[in-house]
């Protein structure tokens, strides 16, 4: 069942969210410095 290729996509997708989440995080941070 771990192995079927839509739990494998799923995971990707997963990963893949929270990678762009991660870099607008970045983003934002360099966007408006906090001083």
């Amino acid at each position: 069942m771990l192995k079927s290729p839509c739990y494998r996509l799923f995971c990707c997708r997963q990963l893949d969210a929270q990678v762009n989440s991660g870099l607008y995080l970045i983003r934002r941070e360099f966007d408006s410095p906090s001083d």
